[in-house]
């Protein structure tokens, strides 16, 4: 198990073949709610900064998906 601390989340790697079983009975972890990376519909609060960065860099990729799409 690893554990860091990046954007103010704390990121709990779990490693071993039963963490997955053992995430599943765990709803918590030292007083914080655990999320699954892995599932669907992960959504993290990021602020004004970086929106706007991540929509400048779509922009600015949208022609070479374009390229991508049509081949």
């Amino acid at each position: 198990m690893v554990r860091f601390h990046k954007r103010g989340i704390e990121v709990l790697y779990m490693t071993d073949p039963i963490d997955e079983y053992a995430v599943q009975q765990l709803k918590d972890f030292e007083d914080k709610k655990l999320i699954s990376t892995t599932k669907e519909g992960l959504e993290l609060d990021d602020s004004d900064d970086e929106k706007k960065s991540r929509e400048a860099d779509k922009a600015a990729f949208e022609p070479l998906c374009k390229k991508i799409k049509v081949v």
